[in-house]
């Protein structure tokens, strides 16, 4: 009892020889007037350049490769800003503040990468909240420090 469409005289796995006097086919090639079987569960053509004239298929929108720069699956980083550069800026002006806005602006980019946004709009928002304050608190400081050590001995040695 042999098995459907095998040949008894071929030995298992190999392939029928061409009658004498007939050029063998090149593997891989379809004999002349026959369509080439496709890979299983691939639509015809797929992932080849359609034929000229022939309508190209669309792609659904949402679907494809992501614009340049930008990883599947995430929002651009430009959303959610970090605020890096304020929060640098601002320990010039009121270190003690500016500490927690370097801290929490370097949590933002990593919260984006791994597709946590809730995490990092709260950390930038905190990082914005925390630079605001070193740049507002820090002025003020510096002025008043100028009042008390430059303006004040110079009114009460008039």
């Amino acid at each position: 009892m042999g098995y459907p469409n095998q040949d008894p005289q071929q030995p298992y796995g190999q392939q029928p020889q061409q009658p004498y006097g007939q050029p063998a086919q090149p593997y891989g090639q379809q004999p002349y007037g026959q369509q080439p079987q496709q890979p299983y569960g691939q639509p015809a053509g797929y992932g080849q350049q359609p034929a000229y004239g022939q309508p190209q298929a669309q792609q659904p929108a949402g679907y494809g490769q992501p614009a340049y720069g930008q990883p599947y699956g995430q929002a651009p980083a430009g959303e959610i800003p970090n605020y890096m550069t304020w929060a640098i800026i601002s320990i010039f002006l009121f270190w003690p503040l500016a500490i927690p806005a370097i801290i929490n602006a370097q949590k933002v980019n990593p919260a984006i990468a791994e597709g946590r946004y809730a995490d990092a709009q709260t950390a930038s928002e905190a990082a914005k909240k925390w630079a605001k304050l070193a740049t507002i608190i820090g002025p003020i400081l510096i002025v008043l420090n100028c009042v008390c050590f430059f303006i004040l001995p110079l009114i009460a040695n008039a």
